[in-house]
């Protein structure tokens, strides 16, 4: 029994002691959880080995003489400190695993009448100097060693002027203007909404009103998140959106890149960029990377497939250019291409929204 409870205690330790320790890396994505498990169990074991004898000694026979701990008493207290620690971890609430343990045996000091009161007092004075320790260490460091960020809803927050290029580009097709901030996983959505939603809000219905002015059609979304890869795949989703904008400074737009491989269904791609295109006078270059000389016919096949649904969709012929490069390192070729266009259309694949990445001038 007392093996069980002790592994009980073991397992909610883990589980409230993990977030506290790596909760800020995995939130800022210094590490992922996994390896933050890994690190913590490793790190652990070290430390029950070599300091965490001297607490152990403070615990068994510190705070109440050693004689009290019979089997029965031990798997109480130890019982009653992983019950408080599990009732805290599913409420996503940390709580300081020796606070709880230390409680328990003060508990049992009290009624037995044999508390050591003189230790106690040192180890609630370290209670409170700790953390404050910690408070002051964490203001220097984000005040001093830390570029100043503000609690930015990407561009939502930030005292920026309209994306001019973006607008004018997207002014053809109806838009989903996204503002969205990922939060470090001990912050709760709710309260970053109670907080940022109304600036946020108001620059994105400024955003909005810009695409309008533009003669485009605009609506809104705000969300606070922990995951920035699934917010936009799930809201791209839910709105039936066929592309995700990565904005940059472009200057002009001129030339548009669209880079298009085997498993992407091209003619969703070349739709979508028609209609983003529409009457205006913009080139674009259908471009293929292929590893091998003997596939070439097959990448000029599937960018003439493209070419026609860029006419069909009103696009001049004299305006299309076809590029296929046979090359070992498609991702180079692609960036050494896009270095000469002012946008660059990425097609995912057909269940994956495409991307438009906005390019700084040339």
């Amino acid at each position: 029994m007392g093996l069980l409870v002790a592994a009980f205690v073991r397992f909610n330790i883990g589980g409230s002691s993990t977030g506290v320790a790596f909760g800020p890396a995995v939130g800022s994505r210094l590490v992922r959880k996994a390896t933050a498990a890994a690190l913590f169990t490793l790190f652990t074991f070290l430390g029950a080995w070599t300091v965490g004898r001297n607490v152990i000694d403070t615990m068994s026979d510190g705070i109440i003489p050693a004689v009290q701990f019979s089997p029965t008493v031990t798997v109480g207290v130890l019982f009653f400190t992983g019950l408080a620690l599990l009732l805290s971890n599913l409420d996503g609430v940390p709580v300081s695993t020796s606070m709880t343990a230390v409680g328990a045996i003060v508990g049992l000091g009290l009624a037995t009448d044999s508390l050591n009161e003189a230790l106690m007092v040192t180890i609630v004075s370290a209670w409170i100097v700790a953390p404050l320790i910690g408070f002051v260490t964490g203001a220097i460091v984000g005040r001093d060693l830390y570029p100043v960020r503000g609690p930015y809803v990407v561009h939502t927050l930030r005292a920026a002027p309209r994306p001019a290029r973006s607008i004018g580009l997207l002014s053809t097709l109806p838009v989903v203007v996204l503002g969205y901030h990922v939060l470090s996983e001990q912050t709760p959505p709710g309260q970053a909404q109670l907080q940022f939603e109304e600036p946020a809000q108001a620059k994105l219905d400024d955003l909005a009103a810009a695409f309008r002015e533009a003669g485009g059609d605009a609506e809104t979304r705000l969300v606070f998140t922990h995951d920035e890869e699934q917010t936009l795949d799930r809201v791209a989703d839910e709105t039936g959106c066929d592309a995700i904008l990565i904005p940059s400074p472009a200057t002009r737009i001129e030339r548009v890149l669209v880079p298009l491989r085997g498993e992407v269904d091209v003619a969703r791609i070349a739709t979508f960029v028609a209609a983003m295109i529409g009457t205006r006078d913009i080139e674009v270059t259908l471009y293929h990377v292929t590893d091998s000389e003997d596939a070439t016919a097959v990448g000029h096949s599937m960018l003439d497939e493209a070419a026609e649904h860029l006419i069909e969709g009103g696009l001049d012929a004299t305006a299309i250019t076809e590029d296929v490069v046979v090359s070992e390192t498609p991702i180079q070729s692609i960036v050494t291409a896009g270095a000469d266009h002012d946008a660059v259309v990425m097609g995912g694949k057909r269940s994956i929204a495409s991307h438009v990445l906005l390019r700084g001038g040339r």
